[in-house]
């Protein structure tokens, strides 16, 4: 019996919608972090047409470390500060969201995913 909670697509590199949300995925390096060698990297997720939003914000995935089924475009929590709280940022993760495991997101296999998606891009 498979696990209902398991998606059926363990990347999104294999989805079958990622050739449609790939050209909205911006790779967004930070030097203050990590080194000049290695950098430290996020996931961004540019402006794209409704239509190809509504796609993104479906995806469901399998959290390379356990398999629970994720979403990889999360909306990004609005500061304090930001004059315009109706303008949502997104991003991509490959993990479960922190507040359900933090292991997921910090271990190796998530790694691993996000080094795949940089260079797919």
């Amino acid at each position: 019996m498979t696990n209902p909670n398991t998606a059926h697509h363990t990347s999104v590199l294999t989805h079958p919608d990622w050739p449609t949300v790939a050209p909205y995925i911006r790779v967004e390096y930070y030097n203050r972090d990590g080194s000049a060698r290695d950098p430290r990297f996020r996931l961004e997720v540019l402006t794209m047409p409704e239509d190809v939003a509504e796609v993104a914000l479906k995806l469901e995935i399998g959290c390379p470390s356990c398999g629970r089924t994720i979403h990889p475009i999360r909306a990004r929590a609005l500061s304090k500060r930001s004059r315009a709280p109706h303008k949502r940022h997104y991003y991509l993760a490959v993990a479960c969201p922190l507040d359900v495991s933090v292991a997921c997101s910090r271990g190796y296999a998530a790694r691993d995913e996000y080094l795949k998606i940089r260079a797919a891009l």
